[in-house]
């Protein structure tokens, strides 16, 4: 669920591309936002995707310091 009133800002988050923050030692290299628990996939068609904890368009290929595998999301919920 993604609340407005709620969404880091990009600045707060390191926001940056994947493999950028994979060359930082950052992420690992299979982290990007594409495969983020958090992320919610296109639903126009222009590529650009949302995430329920970060604001604006985000790319599949990006990534940020909340990112979070399914499985360890899953088993939060759980």
């Amino acid at each position: 669920r993604r609340d407005p009133e709620q969404l880091a800002r990009k600045e707060d988050v390191s926001f940056q591309e994947a493999e950028a923050a994979v060359e930082a030692g950052s992420a690992d290299p299979d982290e990007n936002c594409g495969n983020c628990a958090e992320y919610i996939t296109d639903k126009n068609g222009d590529g650009f995707g949302a995430c329920a904890k970060v604001e604006g368009y985000i790319d599949p290929a990006d990534w940020c310091v909340l990112w979070e595998s399914p499985e360890e999301h899953d088993e939060a919920e759980s």
